[in-house]
């Protein structure tokens, strides 16, 4: 067993040099330009030197590890030695080189294994054609492989079916519709975390986005967490810098549509009839207005929250109870008095803000693995939503950092 670690090689770099900074991590970089293969030396923990060799495109691109004079061909689904970063380092550029400029822009973006994806695309002509055409479906797929240990030769079989079929093959919907919509996925960067969100947008009602010329990640992630806006004409006038907005209005209304006893409204029903963010923006202000001046019957304004996350100062003041919660809400025309069950639940709470401009704060709770309580900045706004400048941001965030 070779002396080396399989880590992804980023990892290694840094940790080498936060033991010795001085340490080059390569060293005796050699390059045979009649074999097109690259030498280098790695500077490792061990005392034994280990070399890797890698052959360029037009000799296969083969990577194989040498230790003590023995030599290991690495499989693609190994993690990759070097990341996509490295491919930038002048010691790489005769190998680098070597490599169709095509095929090296899709790695810049698709950078899970940059090495392994290499070594099959240059195998087989059916597998290179498939990560050309449909690099994310290429990439979902070799997370089937690899996470289901199908190897190699199924990998690159599977590549020479259909798209339908490929897609039935990595767990996905097979119909026309699906296979259309994965490839107008837009990912400025993709990662193999990013397969777990395509995975997720398939188990909503995608049939909706069919018209959707395209899907950036921002987009992806708004429809996953509120799947309700698929039913919404929105989508015909989506845009992207919208998001934020999108997302923070879509939470209130869903918020104002759930009752203090747990009782759902059909208030969401009118945010169908939106055509654009002006719409839903209209919509929210109106249920705000609605929502501030309904007080539930069952709800006691006197009765205590739970205590504070964090405790307050001269400026920055926990609201205590459902009547001081009211009251912000009123006084500061938005819709925090929505967010009572969670604040009697535990998973939130709000902070009237005076200095050194008036606004409202909200955090969301969480407990982390150890029990401890962790808190994250949610909101921070002024009157009717407005933005708020940088000096109470700041001041915020060292209120919070300090506890």
């Amino acid at each position: 067993m070779f002396i080396f670690i399989k880590a992804a090689w980023y990892r290694l770099s840094s940790l080498i040099r936060l033991i010795n900074p001085d340490r080059p991590l390569f060293s005796k970089p050699y390059w045979d330009a009649e074999q097109q293969r690259l030498t280098i030396e790695i500077a490792i923990l061990s005392t034994v030197p280990v070399k890797v060799t890698m052959t360029g495109w037009q000799q296969g691109i083969e990577v194989v590890l040498w230790h003590n004079g023995r030599a290991e061909r690495r499989d693609p689904f190994q993690a990759s030695l070097f990341p996509i970063e490295f491919f930038e380092l002048p010691l790489l550029q005769p190998w680098t080189d070597t490599l169709p400029a095509h095929v090296l822009s899709l790695l810049k973006r698709y950078v899970y294994n940059p090495l392994g994806f290499l070594q099959i695309i240059r195998h087989d002509r059916a597998a290179y054609e498939l990560f050309m055409d449909h690099p994310l479906l290429f990439m979902m797929l070799y997370q089937q492989a690899k996470k289901s240990d199908l190897g190699l030769d199924w990998l690159v079989g599977q590549c020479q079916h259909k798209r339908r079929q490929i897609m039935q093959s990595c767990g996905l919907p097979s119909e026309p519709a699906a296979v259309k919509l994965l490839k107008k996925i837009v990912f400025e960067r993709v990662d193999f975390w990013h397969l777990e969100l395509v995975q997720a947008l398939f188990k909503c009602d995608y049939a909706r986005l069919s018209h959707v010329p395209e899907l950036s990640e921002r987009m992806l992630r708004t429809i996953i967490e509120y799947p309700s806006l698929l039913e919404t004409r929105l989508l015909q006038n989506w845009q992207d810098h919208e998001n934020h907005t999108l997302i923070q209005m879509s939470k209130d209304i869903r918020l104002m549509q759930t009752g203090h006893d747990g009782s759902r409204r059909h208030l969401f029903e009118e945010v169908r009839s939106c055509r654009h963010l002006d719409d839903v923006i209209r919509l929210h202000d109106r249920l705000v207005q609605l929502n501030n001046f309904t007080i539930a019957d069952d709800v006691d304004i006197d009765l205590p929250f739970p205590e504070p996350p964090i405790v307050g100062n001269g400026n920055i003041i926990p609201l205590t109870n459902y009547a001081g919660l009211l009251e912000e809400s009123q006084t500061q025309e938005h819709c925090v008095a929505s967010y009572y069950s969670m604040i009697i639940y535990g998973s939130y709470y709000v902070y009237r803000i005076l200095k050194p401009e008036r606004a409202t704060l909200g955090v969301n709770i969480h407990k982390s693995s150890r029990g401890i309580p962790v808190i994250n900045l949610d909101q921070l706004k002024g009157w009717r939503n407005k933005a708020v400048g940088d000096e109470v941001i700041q001041i915020v965030k060292q209120w919070i950092e300090q506890r």
